[in-house]
């Protein structure tokens, strides 16, 4: 690429917008561990998909990512949210085919997760922090998550989550006038 494109750079090997926003491709290269760029704020779809990455860190810039762009990372097993995203995904399918993905932690400054965001993953466990709120429609749909422990800001869970589960733990009673694992009513 020449300064002269009006739409990316790069920048340590990576395509980036022009604004250097929005991580658009990762090196094809690229592999083992992984720090996004401080300043990104969004990951494009398909920009590590097929990459031979085994952990990802986000940078408290990190405001969005599009939809599968972690698509078939078969060796990724961790991820760090960081400290700056509020959202993970919307019906998006961020992690499908990550099949080394066992364990998700979302931190406490997370409030929603979309739609099918870790949809046919291989995640066993997954640890969700006071502050979260939503849980949308197929997020942990074909998982392997056994048991959960659900925090007491959680307002919604979307149908088809945590279909193979065996234990749950509600940290507030409250949580009870609300059909957490019955029919979607649709409100959100």
């Amino acid at each position: 690429l020449t300064e002269e494109n009006p739409y990316y750079v790069t920048k340590d090997g990576y395509l980036l917008s022009k604004d250097g926003l929005a991580l658009v491709k990762c090196p094809l290269s690229i592999s083992g561990v992984v720090h996004i760029p401080e300043g990104i704020e969004t990951i494009m779809s398909y920009a590590f998909s097929f990459s031979e990455i085994e952990e990802v860190y986000f940078p408290d810039s990190m405001r969005m990512l599009m939809p599968e762009c972690f698509y078939m990372c078969k060796k990724l097993r961790k991820v760090d949210f960081g400290h700056g995203i509020e959202g993970i995904g919307h019906n998006c399918e961020l992690f499908l085919g990550c099949d080394s993905l066992h364990e998700v932690e979302i931190p406490s400054q997370v409030k929603i997760i979309g739609e099918s965001a870790f949809i046919g993953t291989e995640i066993c466990k997954v640890i969700l922090h006071e502050g979260l709120t939503h849980i949308m429609d197929y997020a942990f749909e074909s998982t392997r998550i056994k048991e959960v422990t659900l925090p007491a800001s959680l307002k919604y869970i979307g149908k088809q989550n945590f279909s193979e589960i065996d234990n749950v733990t509600l940290l507030s009673d409250d949580m009870f006038c609300f059909p957490v694992f019955a029919v979607n009513t649709g409100e959100v």
